[in-house]
């Protein structure tokens, strides 16, 4: 996905040339127009724009299913940083490589099947974490980021059996037996200090 006609041009060739079919398409838009059902999504960082911190890759993977690299002409740290933590199994600078684009080839069989079972995953936490209350939320972000009770009631200015009583709900509504149970789904549903 390029606004630019001619790297659009360029990346379909390289990649036949490479042996594999390509299509190409110049916004998100008119890519999520089409049924996709296998291979990867390469999109260019400016026609993408993952700077907005708003899961621009997740929503992305999310609407085709598919895994997300993304390519720039010069790629800055933040931006590759920002591209990744949102999902992006890649991050390429441009012009791509013949040899960088047959290793992605070869590897994207195996890439949709791991961001099958992580989408599959994401989605199940999800729906674990609606369930709870914006309190339960704060408190097992909190747990889920090594506090102990006391630490969190501190944080949230609450006495330690509040906390205990909200993080015994949390655990129940999630079906965490642990809190290792209960820190995996808060990664996999993305559930973050950032979102308390």
């Amino acid at each position: 996905m390029d606004a630019n006609p001619l790297r659009r041009a360029q990346l379909a060739r390289a990649l036949n040339e490479a042996g594999a079919h390509a299509e190409i398409y110049e916004s998100e838009d008119e890519l999520c127009a089409r049924a996709l059902i296998s291979g990867f999504i390469t999109a260019d960082h400016d026609t993408f724009g993952t700077d907005t911190g708003q899961g621009d890759v997740i929503r992305l993977m999310e609407k085709t299913g598919l895994p997300v690299s993304i390519y720039s002409d010069e790629p800055a740290l933040a931006r590759v940083v920002r591209a990744m933590l949102e999902g992006a199994f890649d991050y390429m600078s441009w012009p791509i490589s013949k040899a960088k684009l047959v290793d992605l080839l070869r590897n994207s069989e195996h890439l949709e099947q791991t961001l099958t079972q992580e989408l599959k995953a994401r989605t199940e936490a999800l729906e674990l974490l609606a369930y709870l209350s914006p309190r339960e939320r704060e408190v097992l972000s909190l747990a889920a980021e090594g506090h102990s009770n006391k630490s969190t009631a501190r944080v949230l200015d609450l006495s330690p059996r509040t906390v205990e009583i909200h993080r015994s709900k949390a655990f129940k509504k999630i079906n965490a037996r642990s809190v290792a149970d209960a820190i995996r789904i808060c990664l996999q549903g993305g559930l973050s200090q950032q979102q308390r």
